[in-house]
């Protein structure tokens, strides 16, 4: 991603990156002669791996042309590019093999376990399926050693999240680095400005900024926590020690100064003598970005206003991992419906200090507000929900504007034991795009054709049949024990 999109040739690109622009003709042919050199032609000579391609935004036709024409020029340079996604236009390449990393098995984590010395004994299958992330294994590692560094309460093991986990580890990490005399500064940088960086950076599709664009971006920042910080400080100063004369105080170099001390957070980029900032990973990125929209969401509820939520929520959507965090971080995954010993759906119960969900809240806050970009708000919430339950089975969805919401493909409803749990649409704006018009009143979760002249359809309400040439409905089987 740091490819610039005014370079066209990658050799000279390699040698002004890594060895400077003022290198002797000598060198530089030295270069190509050592990348064009087949002395074993069962191996290649040379290993370039371009790393992050997922993390480009713009040129990448040119950049792939770029990459066609090195390999062909330098047959000793085996290139190697990763990417999360984006893999159908890497196929175009010459020679190019698809490979596919695995997660880490159950021997690596549990030996790495017991090189922290830590002892997993009762806990969930979701923590496991977390830890085979080698970044949230390492991450796991490094929370246990900061609380018992700091004597504090070990990390929960039951119906953890990446989100949580995350939380965890950057909350204890604050405390851990936080200078006697810079503990207003830590507290406020880590809850709200290298959030609101995040959010910047993910809003606007950015992988790193120099740092006279961090610089404004902090102004900004420290302009909207000063403006609304009497609700804020409820959010991110619940012990109330930090007063508004000491708000008023701070200036980006304040906040600069803390940043460089978390470099937790950033990796500092030197290019051509240009300093640029990134997060050290992108999902550090993405969580930063949805612990500001958290805020957000909570300072909406605050206030009894949807203005916070329109700033955060937009017709720019938020990325899948942004909106999974977001859900964790209300603790959506936490209340999926399920069937109790009485054969009735429920909604676990919520310890009190969890009375409010915040993404519940949000939405009571946009009931029968229809248009002037509220639409975008409900779209955004419904999202994170579905992202992080998987369904919307048991949600309140009534009195919203859906037109820009599209719910197909995700379980809106489930049947189990004589029992039916639908999301309520009841006074909600729908649209086509919304859900397709299938005749059921809940989410299809089967199809299936006969002799190519019937279609049938299966929803938590019935089987309807159809004809297929006559493009009717020729019956309809309510009754679910014919299944």
């Amino acid at each position: 991603s740091l490819y610039p999109s005014s370079i066209n040739n990658l050799l000279q690109y390699i040698i002004d990156m890594y060895l400077g622009k003022d290198n002797s003709d000598d060198i530089k042919l030295s270069i190509k002669k050592y990348f064009q050199d087949q002395p074993n032609k069962s191996c290649c000579r040379v290993l370039l791996m371009l790393d992050g391609y997922n993390e480009v935004t713009k040129n990448t036709q040119d950049i792939l042309n770029c990459i066609d024409d090195f390999s062909s020029k330098y047959k000793n340079v085996q290139i190697v590019i990763t990417s999360r996604k984006n893999l159908t236009s890497l196929t175009q390449l010459q020679c190019f093999y698809r490979i596919y990393l695995q997660e880490l098995s159950d021997y690596v984590i549990q030996e790495f376990l017991k090189s922290k010395k830590i002892v997993l004994q009762d806990f969930e299958a979701q923590l496991w399926n977390i830890l085979r992330n080698p970044m949230m294994l390492t991450i796991f590692g490094e929370v246990y050693e900061l609380s018992k560094a700091a004597q504090g309460e070990l990390p929960s093991l039951h119906c953890y999240s990446s989100g949580e986990l995350l939380r965890d580890y950057f909350d204890r990490l604050s405390q851990a680095r936080a200078l006697q005399d810079y503990q207003r500064e830590t507290l406020i940088s880590t809850k709200y400005i290298i959030p609101y960086i995040g959010w910047r950076m993910e809003r606007d599709n950015l992988w790193q900024i120099d740092k006279i664009y961090i610089v404004d971006i902090i102004d900004e920042a420290l302009k909207e926590l000063k403006k609304n910080w009497r609700f804020i400080k409820k959010i991110i100063d619940p012990d109330m020690i930090i007063d508004p004369e000491f708000v008023e105080t701070l200036n980006s170099n304040h906040i600069m100064a803390i940043i460089e001390l978390h470099l937790a957070y950033f990796q500092s980029i030197d290019k051509n003598g240009e300093v640029k900032l990134s997060f050290l990973h992108q999902h550090i990125r993405d969580f930063m970005a949805a612990s500001y929209i958290f805020v957000q969401m909570k300072f909406a509820i605050i206030q009894n206003s949807v203005v916070p939520l329109k700033k955060v929520f937009s017709s720019s959507l938020c990325s899948g991992p942004v909106s999974r965090f977001i859900g964790e971080l209300c603790s959506e995954h936490k209340y999926r419906a399920v069937l109790n010993r009485s054969g009735l759906w429920s909604i676990p119960e919520m310890p009190r200090k969890y009375s409010m969900i915040e993404t519940q809240k949000s939405l009571d806050l946009l009931r029968n507000k229809f248009g002037d970009g509220n639409e975008w708000c409900v779209r955004c919430i419904v999202d994170i929900i579905s992202i992080t339950r998987r369904e919307l089975a048991g949600c309140n969805l009534s009195c919203l504007d859906l037109t820009k919401t599209s719910i197909n493909s995700i379980i809106c409803s489930r049947y189990s034991n004589g029992q039916y749990l639908a999301a309520n649409f009841s006074g909600s704006l729908l649209n086509n795009e919304t859900l397709l018009p299938t005749g059921h009143s809940a989410g299809v979760g089967c199809l299936t054709v006969i002799h190519d002249y019937y279609l049938l359809s299966m929803a938590a309400d019935g089987i309807i049949c159809y004809s297929l040439p006559q493009k009717n409905v020729v019956k309809e089987m309510i009754d679910l024990s014919v299944i």
